[in-house]
């Protein structure tokens, strides 16, 4: 048993190393993506690779960020070692989109793989066949840009220039792509060093029943939330506003479960992957509904992945919200990400309805480059969430 102040102190810590994790990216990165838009989120996770501590940024990187740890840490097994650094964007290696590329570092003692510290930054460009990534006329990943299933960049503490380099020449902004992933680089090995100090600070004995304890706060938090609401099953459907290729006001049905202390989210009557990048792979689909039930619950024990234990999602392999490759998924993050979680919230106004708030308006975005005779070539990003939410 661990005392509760010793708990709360180190529960506290942890979410401070994540959130120096991502000051230290703000501050050394080049792209105003994220140094101003700050389109970034970091994680610590414990041995297991599950979310102890998250640094509240980007919602839909949170939720999805264990996924591509855990498909790194099983594709390099029992190959990695102290001062490795794994990368991945791929979203069929538990990434979302290609532009959301993920950098982990494994934390030792004595031997034993204990932590995991990662950053995911959404990069201004990855190649493909449009600036920036978003393509509405993509018809596989491939014509996205470029994937990276999970990979050593730096080996036993050495870079692997040959591999970064690999990644920066398939982009339009090559330059600008190796200072940010130096920067991610320079972030990890910051949250590494903060957690190596609070392992040496408190013990591992004490480190590993304090991550044990916080995740399963989450879960009783989450547990608790639920116990709260009007058992039954509840239905809701939702709408992209075309499909990218023929289909407007495409349907998202989705079927909420609430009983007695968990939850079951039902999307198997969602239809088939489109041909365009409104494809959702299950990591983006799984953070979508996170995101909705940590809303609901509002309570900041549950930023964590124990909560998540209470909730489970049921998919169709092939469908538009589990897709499979080649399906291109671009717009996942923003486009289809918003209808997911307005399924959710739609559903939940039978078990919640003092909680819910009316849907909010699509997400508007536009990427524009090109090369300017004085300063080189350019790529700006612009997001606009302008249109707000609804009324409860």
């Amino acid at each position: 048993d661990i005392d509760p102040l010793t708990l709360a102190v180190v529960r506290q810590k942890l979410l401070a190393v994540s959130e120096e994790i991502v000051e230290t990216m703000v501050r050394t990165c080049f792209s105003p993506l994220l140094n101003q838009s700050r389109d970034l989120s970091a994680v610590v996770l414990d041995g297991e690779a599950q979310v102890v501590a998250q640094a509240e940024r980007t919602p839909i990187h949170m939720g999805a960020m264990p996924f591509a740890v855990r498909a790194m840490a099983k594709d390099f097994a029992d190959d990695i070692v102290p001062g490795d650094v794994l990368m991945a964007n791929d979203p069929y290696w538990g990434g979302s989109h290609l532009p959301d590329i993920t950098l982990v570092k494994p934390v030792f003692r004595d031997g034993a793989l204990k932590f995991w510290v990662a950053i995911r930054a959404h990069q201004s460009d990855t190649g493909g066949i449009s600036a920036g990534g978003y393509s509405p006329s993509a018809r596989e990943i491939f014509h996205e840009g470029i994937r990276i299933p999970p990979v050593k960049v730096v080996e036993a503490g050495r870079m692997r220039n040959d591999v970064l380099r690999m990644v920066c020449e398939n982009t339009r902004k090559a330059e600008d792509t190796h200072g940010d992933i130096m920067a991610m680089f320079a972030s990890v090995e910051v949250g590494a060093e903060r957690v190596d100090a609070l392992l040496d600070r408190y013990g591992v004995e004490r480190i590993d029943a304090c991550s044990a304890a916080i995740l399963d706060a989450g879960e009783a938090a989450m547990r608790a939330y639920i116990c709260q609401l009007k058992p039954g099953v509840y239905k809701s459907t939702a709408y992209l506003d075309h499909d990218g290729v023929e289909t407007e006001r495409y349907p998202l049905p989705v079927t909420v479960t609430v009983n007695e202390d968990d939850i079951e989210v039902d999307f198997r009557d969602v239809g088939d992957q489109v041909a365009s990048y409104y494809n959702s792979p299950i990591a983006n689909t799984s953070a979508c509904v996170y995101i909705a039930f940590f809303y609901l619950s509002n309570d900041q024990q549950v930023q964590n992945e124990g909560s998540t234990r209470a909730i489970k999602i049921l998919t169709r392999k092939g469908s538009l919200v589990d897709s499979v490759a080649p399906a291109p998924v671009t717009g996942c993050t923003t486009f289809t990400a918003a209808v997911i979680v307005e399924a959710v919230l739609r559903a939940m106004d039978g078990s919640a309805p003092n909680a819910i708030v009316a849907g909010c308006a699509r997400r508007f975005r536009y990427v524009i480059a090109g090369d300017d005779p004085v300063t080189g070539s350019y790529i700006y990003h612009y997001f606009s969430n302008k249109g707000g939410f609804g009324a409860n």
